[in-house]
């Protein structure tokens, strides 16, 4: 049995990997199964197998794993142990009478790209306190958005060094909502001339999880007309 290294592959900061599905062509004669085992780079043995075939396949024929969502520890495939994986190819017990060989091994690694949310737009600042905000939703991989987190920060918040939407106090409306859609009201009245922004960040589904966008956020003041005040009539009296 021999143990081959995987080449590297770079995953890009804003990608994560989705699955892994390893493959062969192999043939082998005698009795017994052949096994093909990903392990770590630098292990001498592993249990997760990937591939097994158990009959006797004379002519070469090509297997594949299914995809892999996770590695062997059931955990989510990271560049670190990307770098360290490594195939063993070989008989899955010793009772094998024959020859195993093996022609072609590869690894198909699945990549997802972050998901983007941009074009953050309130309107109405004119006419309510309570303004309409849309944005648009973007995966490069078709995925749909499944969460939706917005925080609406006053300029005193968001103007003070060290500021983060992720851990700073000081949201004036905050929500979390599982939504598809990309267009919302914000839920609290904001004061007539003040300024503030609206950040926005989506998420879709991933591995029973979520997987946030980067936040993105639109910069308004509100300057609408507050409504007149109601007149009060007062009835004519000509004998006082």
């Amino acid at each position: 049995q021999q143990i081959l290294q995987m080449g590297t592959i770079a995953i890009a900061a804003d990608e994560r990997i989705r699955s892994i599905e390893f493959g062969c062509r192999m043939y082998f004669t005698g009795a017994g199964y052949f096994r093909l085992v990903a392990i770590r780079y630098g292990e001498t043995a592993g249990t997760n197998a990937v591939i097994q075939q158990s009959s006797v396949s004379t002519s070469v024929s090509t297997k594949t794993s299914g995809l892999r969502l996770h590695d062997g520890n059931s955990e989510e495939w990271v560049q670190g142990t990307l770098d360290t994986l490594s195939l063993r190819p070989g008989a899955g017990n010793t009772t094998v009478a024959g020859r195993v060989r093996v022609t072609e091994l590869w690894a198909d690694v699945d990549v997802n790209e972050r998901p983007v949310v941009s074009g953050v737009t309130a309107s109405g600042l004119t006419t309510t306190s309570r303004p309409p905000v849309t944005y648009t939703w973007s995966d490069a991989d078709l995925d749909a958005q499944t969460t939706r987190q917005v925080k609406v920060f006053p300029a005193s918040v968001y103007g003070a060094s060290g500021f983060s939407p992720d851990t700073s106090s000081g949201a004036v409306w905050s929500a979390t909502t599982s939504t598809s859609d990309a267009t919302f009201t914000i839920g609290a009245d904001l004061q007539n001339g003040g300024t503030y922004r609206c950040y926005v960040r989506a998420a879709q589904e991933w591995h029973g999880g979520t997987w946030y966008s980067d936040w993105d956020y639109d910069e308004f003041t509100l300057q609408f007309v507050p409504p007149n005040l109601p007149a009060l009539a007062w009835p004519t009296d000509d004998t006082n």
